[in-house]
C-alpha cells in the first residue's frame, strides 16, 4: 500500500468487514440458538454438562474481530507507508481468524452428528479425550501458542511459552484475535489441521513481508537519522558562529558602555563647570546691579550740584551786575564831588573840608 491509496483501501477493507461482520453475527447466533435448544440440567450425578466453551470461544471471537477491525480502521485513517504495511498484515490475520471460526463452525456440525473424533484441549495445548466414532484426537501446537509482545506489530507463530502483555495498538487486538482463533480451532480435524497450518504459513509469509519492509523503513530512517546528525553538525557550526559573533558584540557593547561612561563624567564636569559659571554670572550680575545703583545716585547728585552751580552763577551775575552799578554810581558821585570842590576852591576852606569827604568816598569804591 502506499498513502495514495488510502480511501480506495479504507473502502474496500470497510465493505469486507461488514459482510464479516454479518456472517460472524448470523453464525454465532445461530450455533447458541441450536445449542440452547438442546442443553439441558444433568438428571445424575454421572452426566455431565454440555461444553458451552466453544460458543463463548465464538462469540469472543467475533468480539476480538470486531475490535481488530476497528482498530485496523483507525489506524488506516493515520498511519504512514509503514503503518499501513502493518494494519495489511493485520487484516490477513483478521480473515484468516474468521476463516478458522468458519471451520470451527464446520466441526462442530461435524461432532453433533457424530462423525469426528474427540474434542481438542483448550488454550494453546494440551489435547483432550475421544468420543463418538473417531479415537482421541491430540491438541492442536504442543503447548506452543503466539504471543504478541506488549503493543507489537507481529504475530511470532510457534514461540514457546507465554505471550507477552496486551499493547493499546491495532496489532496487539490482531495478535489478540488471532491467539483466540487458534484455541477456538485448537480441537478440529485433520482437515481443519491443515487449513490451520496455510493459515500460520501465509500469516507467517505476511510478517516476513512485514519485517522486510520495516526493514526498509529502519533503513529509510537511517538515512533520515544521517541527514538529522549532519543537520544537527551544520547547526552545531553555526552555534559555534553565533557564539564567536556573541563575544564580539559583548565587546562592542563593552566598549560602547566604557564610551558612555567617559561622556557621562564630561557631562559631569561640563555640569560642575556650567554651575559654577552661572554662580559668577550670578555674582557679576550683582555688581552690575549695584554699580548702576551708585551710577544712578551719582547722576542724581551730579544733577543736583549742577543745579546749585547754575543758580549760584545766577547769583554771580546778579551781583556783578550790582557791583557795575555801584562803580558806575561812584564814578559819579565822584565826578560831582570834584566838580563841587573845584568851584569851592575860590571861596574860602570849607571847601576843602568837603573834599575830604569825597577821598573817602573814592575808598569805598576801592
Amino acid at each position: 500500500m502506499v498513502l495514495g491509496e488510502r480511501e480506495l483501501a479504507t473502502s474496500v477493507i470497510w465493505k469486507v468487514l461488514s459482510q464479516t461482520e454479518t456472517a460472524l453475527l448470523t453464525n454465532a447466533v445461530h450455533i447458541k440458538i441450536s445449542r440452547a435448544s438442546t442443553w439441558k440440567t444433568p438428571q445424575s450425578p454421572g452426566e455431565s454438562r454440555p461444553d458451552i466453551s466453544f460458543v463463548r470461544k465464538n462469540v469472543f471471537a467475533w468480539s476480538s474481530l470486531a475490535e481488530t477491525m476497528r482498530v485496523i480502521r483507525n489506524e488506516l485513517e493515520t498511519q504512514s507507508s509503514l503503518g499501513l504495511a502493518i494494519i495489511e498484515m493485520q487484516l490477513k490475520l483478521a480473515l484468516y481468524l474468521f476463516l478458522g471460526v468458519t471451520l470451527s463452525n464446520a466441526f462442530e456440525e461435524r461432532v453433533k452428528r457424530g462423525f469426528s473424533g474427540g474434542g481438542g484441549g483448550g488454550g494453546y495445548g494440551g489435547g483432550g479425550g475421544g468420543g463418538g466414532f473417531g479415537g482421541g484426537g491430540g491438541g492442536y501446537g504442543g503447548g506452543g501458542g503466539g504471543g504478541g509482545g506488549g503493543g507489537g506489530g507481529y504475530l511470532i507463530v510457534g514461540a514457546g511459552g507465554g505471550g507477552g502483555g496486551h499493547g493499546g495498538s491495532g496489532a496487539s487486538a490482531a495478535n489478540q484475535a488471532a491467539a483466540q482463533a487458534s484455541a477456538a480451532a485448537a480441537g478440529i480435524s485433520g482437515a481443519s489441521k491443515a487449513a490451520a497450518s496455510a493459515a500460520a504459513k501465509k500469516a507467517a509469509a505476511a510478517a516476513s513481508a512485514a519485517a522486510q519492509t520495516a526493514q526498509a523503513a529502519a533503513a529509510q530512517e537511517q538515512a533520515g537519522a544521517a541527514q538529522i546528525t549532519q543537520a544537527a553538525q551544520g547547526a552545531q557550526a553555526a552555534a559555534f558562529a553565533e557564539s564567536s559573533l556573541a563575544a564580539q558584540a559583548a565587546n562592542a557593547v563593552n566598549s560602547a558602555e566604557n564610551t558612555y561612561n567617559s561622556a557621562a563624567s564630561i557631562v559631569n564636569a561640563l555640569g560642575q563647570a556650567l554651575s559654577e559659571a552661572k554662580a559668577a554670572a550670578q555674582q557679576a550680575l550683582q555688581a552690575l546691579q549695584a554699580a548702576q545703583g551708585v551710577q544712578s545716585s551719582q547722576s542724581s547728585m551730579a544733577w543736583q550740584a549742577q543745579q546749585a552751580a547754575n543758580s549760584l552763577s545766577q547769583q554771580q551775575a546778579q551781583a556783578l551786575s550790582s557791583l557795575q552799578s555801584a562803580q558806575q554810581a561812584a564814578a559819579q558821585a565822584q565826578a560831582a564831588a570834584a566838580k563841587a570842590l573845584s568851584k569851592a576852591g575860590g571861596h574860602g576852606g570849607g571847601g576843602g573840608g568837603g573834599g575830604g569827604g569825597g577821598g573817602g568816598y573814592g575808598g569805598y569804591g576801592r
